[in-house]
């Protein structure tokens, strides 16, 4: 790696829209102050905490220094990392929520059903939003290969598939060994199949991580209309009301099965307590996460909308 190259990759941090504007003379700054010498700890710390700023407020997640149609933009990819943290907390809903019914009596199950219901649909819907939306911005994808950008999106897109492939293997494999064990082996009563399936579910979610930072950056470089991005933006919206409707549903279920089935919620790997079991807590918190960030980009699709910008960027 040459002395540039290492200056380069110490301000990856930084956005690349900021890098686009000031990569050369910060890189510039940092060879004449430090050559070939090592660069202090304090520097790089310094770098990675004004980077990460830099690349919050170039998301919308504070500031003003974005309007119009990059407004819509960030706070519809907010949405799409909140609807990201979603998919993992849905996950181990799922998993904790198999045959529930069987758990609880049957003069209490209605409340839960429409609950459990209600999680299962919205996200469902969510899930064909996220379908729809991709679909719709494939096209400017495709442009983006055209005008022969694809160094600009290479990193992001190429460490997906990569990850992608890895979870995709990592399935088959457990899902095979998995047919070979007992339903209670499955269940929490062999720790080594626990471990895995903590390894596999990790895979998934670095999976899901990498999946939508490519679809971050595809979208920061990616050219659309006016009415296409604000098409985008209504279906971010509907998300965000949808996450709203799984985490209602999630915390209406949980209470009901805390209170009549609490031995079924204590039940299954690291799920320790009857009423507030681990996993459950962790998939809550995550919900409340991506909502927090899907409120926000709704807030800023909003503020973009009222701010009746003519033009793109």
């Amino acid at each position: 790696m040459s002395e540039r190259d290492r200056f380069e990759s110490m301000i990856r941090w930084y956005p690349a829209s900021w890098r686009a504007r000031y990569a050369e003379e910060l890189t510039t700054l940092l060879h004449d102050a430090h050559g070939t010498s090592k660069v202090p700890l304090g520097v790089r710390l310094s770098l990675a905490r004004r980077g990460s700023i830099e690349r919050a407020r170039a998301s919308g997640l504070f500031g003003n220094s974005l309007e119009g149609p990059n407004l819509t933009r960030a706070g519809s990819l907010l949405v799409l990392w909140g609807w990201a943290l979603f998919m993992v907390a849905g996950a181990i809903d799922a998993k904790i929520g198999e045959h529930w019914e069987s758990a609880i009596p049957a003069a209490h199950r209605s409340l839960p059903r429409v609950a459990f219901g209600v999680v299962q649909l919205a996200g469902g819907l969510g899930g064909l939003i996220v379908l729809i939306a991709a679909a719709i911005s494939l096209p400017g994808f495709l442009e983006l290969l055209r005008a022969r950008k694809w160094l600009e999106i290479r990193r992001p897109v190429i460490r997906s598939m990569v990850a992608g492939v890895t979870a995709i293997i990592a399935t088959v494999a457990i899902v095979i060994w998995s047919h070979h064990l007992s339903p209670h082996q499955r269940n929490g009563g062999f720790l080594f199949h626990g471990l895995v399936f903590v390894l596999w579910s990790l895979s998934i979610v670095i999976a899901l991580v990498m999946a939508t930072s490519a679809a971050t950056a595809v979208a920061h470089h990616t050219s659309v209309s006016r009415r296409v991005l604000r098409l985008l933006g209504s279906m971010a919206t509907a998300l965000t009301v949808l996450m709203l409707g799984v985490a209602v549903g999630t915390i209406i279920w949980w209470a009901v099965m805390a209170d009549y089935a609490p031995r079924f919620l204590g039940s299954g790997l690291l799920a320790t307590s009857n009423v507030l079991p681990p996993p459950l807590i962790a998939a809550v918190f995550l919900m409340f996460a991506g909502l927090t960030f899907a409120s926000i980009g709704t807030i800023r699709i909003a503020q973009s909308v009222a701010l009746k910008h003519p033009s793109l960027d």
